[in-house]
Protein backbone atom coordinates (compact mmCIF):
# COMPACT_ATOMS: atom_id res chain seq x y z
CA UNK A 1 0.00 0.00 0.00
CA UNK A 2 1.24 3.15 -1.28
CA UNK A 3 0.95 6.55 1.06
CA UNK A 4 -1.83 7.62 -1.17
CA UNK A 5 -3.58 4.90 -0.60
CA UNK A 6 -2.91 4.66 3.50
CA UNK A 7 -4.32 8.20 3.51
CA UNK A 8 -7.18 7.52 1.35
CA UNK A 9 -8.19 3.81 3.81
CA UNK A 10 -8.09 6.10 6.87
CA UNK A 11 -10.04 8.91 5.47
CA UNK A 12 -12.73 6.51 4.56
CA UNK A 13 -12.01 4.55 8.17
CA UNK A 14 -13.14 7.53 9.76
CA UNK A 15 -15.89 8.62 7.91
CA UNK A 16 -17.43 5.39 8.38
CA UNK A 17 -17.33 5.86 11.76
CA UNK A 18 -18.48 9.85 11.65
CA UNK A 19 -15.74 11.80 10.82
CA UNK A 20 -17.36 14.93 8.43
CA UNK A 21 -14.50 15.57 6.01
CA UNK A 22 -16.42 18.98 4.71
CA UNK A 23 -15.56 20.69 8.09
CA UNK A 24 -11.36 20.68 6.38
CA UNK A 25 -10.84 23.15 3.93
CA UNK A 26 -10.29 21.62 0.70
CA UNK A 27 -6.81 22.94 0.53
CA UNK A 28 -5.74 20.37 3.11
CA UNK A 29 -6.71 17.20 0.62
CA UNK A 30 -4.64 18.91 -2.14
CA UNK A 31 -1.90 16.55 -1.00
CA UNK A 32 -4.51 13.49 -1.94
CA UNK A 33 -5.75 15.58 -5.23
CA UNK A 34 -2.37 16.78 -7.10
CA UNK A 35 -0.19 13.85 -5.74
CA UNK A 36 1.72 16.52 -3.90
CA UNK A 37 2.25 15.90 -0.06
CA UNK A 38 2.73 18.60 1.41
CA UNK A 39 3.99 18.28 4.98
CA UNK A 40 2.25 21.08 6.48
CA UNK A 41 -0.67 20.14 4.83
CA UNK A 42 -0.55 16.54 5.91
CA UNK A 43 0.14 17.35 9.32
CA UNK A 44 -2.76 19.37 9.49
CA UNK A 45 -5.09 16.64 8.59
CA UNK A 46 -3.43 13.91 10.85
CA UNK A 47 -3.34 15.62 13.91
CA UNK A 48 -6.71 16.96 13.56
CA UNK A 49 -8.57 15.63 17.08
CA UNK A 50 -12.07 15.02 15.35
CA UNK A 51 -10.42 12.60 12.91
CA UNK A 52 -8.56 10.98 15.46
CA UNK A 53 -11.19 10.46 17.41
CA UNK A 54 -13.46 8.37 15.12
CA UNK A 55 -10.39 6.79 13.22
CA UNK A 56 -8.40 5.38 16.47
CA UNK A 57 -12.20 5.53 18.82
CA UNK A 58 -12.55 7.16 21.31
CA UNK A 59 -12.30 3.77 24.00
CA UNK A 60 -9.91 2.96 27.04
CA UNK A 61 -7.06 1.13 26.25
CA UNK A 62 -4.42 -0.85 27.20
CA UNK A 63 -0.76 0.78 27.00
CA UNK A 64 0.94 -2.37 27.81
CA UNK A 65 1.71 -3.73 24.34
CA UNK A 66 1.10 -6.96 23.16
CA UNK A 67 3.06 -7.85 19.69
CA UNK A 68 3.02 -4.32 17.80
CA UNK A 69 -0.60 -2.84 18.58
CA UNK A 70 -2.40 -2.50 21.73
CA UNK A 71 -5.33 -4.20 23.55
CA UNK A 72 -8.85 -2.78 23.85
CA UNK A 73 -9.88 -2.93 27.25
CA UNK A 74 -13.04 -2.37 29.32
CA UNK A 75 -12.86 1.13 31.43
CA UNK A 76 -10.63 1.09 34.15
CA UNK A 77 -9.43 4.30 36.09
CA UNK A 78 -5.50 2.88 36.07
CA UNK A 79 -2.51 4.65 35.35
CA UNK A 80 -2.14 2.18 32.26
CA UNK A 81 -4.86 3.07 30.38
CA UNK A 82 -5.35 5.80 27.82
CA UNK A 83 -8.17 7.02 25.48
CA UNK A 84 -7.09 4.92 21.94
CA UNK A 85 -7.26 8.59 19.96
CA UNK A 86 -5.18 10.32 21.97
CA UNK A 87 -2.54 7.39 22.68
CA UNK A 88 -2.10 6.81 18.85
CA UNK A 89 -1.82 10.68 18.40
CA UNK A 90 1.17 11.06 20.58
CA UNK A 91 2.49 7.71 19.39
CA UNK A 92 1.82 9.33 15.62
CA UNK A 93 3.52 12.34 16.61
CA UNK A 94 6.66 10.45 17.31
CA UNK A 95 6.93 8.16 14.75
CA UNK A 96 9.69 9.07 12.46
CA UNK A 97 7.74 7.36 9.51
CA UNK A 98 4.09 8.43 10.23
CA UNK A 99 2.45 6.48 6.85
CA UNK A 100 4.63 3.23 8.18
CA UNK A 101 2.81 4.00 11.77
CA UNK A 102 -1.24 4.39 9.92
CA UNK A 103 0.03 1.07 7.97
CA UNK A 104 0.82 -0.78 10.66
CA UNK A 105 -2.79 0.37 12.30
CA UNK A 106 -4.71 -0.53 9.92
CA UNK A 107 -3.16 -3.94 9.13
CA UNK A 108 -3.52 -5.17 12.57
CA UNK A 109 -7.63 -4.28 13.09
Amino acid sequence: MNQQQVITECIKRAEKNGWDHTKFERVQFSFLVDGAYDSLDMASFLFDHEWAKCFFGEELINKRPTGNMLLSMPPQTEYNYDVAWQYHLQQLALSENRIKYLKDYLNNQ
